[in-house]
């Protein structure tokens, strides 16, 4: 296993990144994060509901918070993409990671999920490595 400090992920909705101790405490909790594009889902909302876009996008994907409503529930984060989406979790400092949890939308109503999620882990923010894969 690598000591991990940047999860960084492609085209994904994440809910935890859970730690190799134990008790498996999701270590992505409150940290920081960037990404390659804004979310932009919905922009000027849907039939009077105001969607998923909002200013909170910048943490809701690290507050442990799980939507459950899809592209309604204003903890929902999304993009209208066709190509990759690049998300990298800052996890402060080094630490050894078991695994990583992400929450996808359901493939209803036209809406797509990633057709693949690719985790790649650093230790320098400047080298990335392939640690991990899921498949639709």
């Amino acid at each position: 296993m690598f000591d991990k400090k940047l999860i960084f992920l492609l085209l994904v909705s994440i809910t935890g990144v859970l730690s190799a101790s134990a008790d498996k405490n999701n270590i992505a909790l409150g940290k920081p994060y960037t990404w390659s594009m804004k979310p932009n889902a919905f922009p000027n909302g849907y039939d009077g509901n105001s969607m998923c876009l909002d200013d909170a996008d910048k943490t809701q994907l690290t507050d442990g918070e799980l939507a459950d409503r899809c592209w309604w529930d204003k903890r929902t984060v999304g993009w209208w993409q066709e190509g990759n989406i690049t998300i990298t979790i800052d996890l402060g400092k080094v630490m050894p990671v078991n695994e990583v949890e992400f929450h996808l939308s359901s493939e209803r109503a036209g809406l797509r999920i990633p057709r693949r999620t690719t985790i790649f882990v650093s230790n320098d923010n400047k080298t990335f490595l392939p640690d991990g894969e899921m498949v639709k």
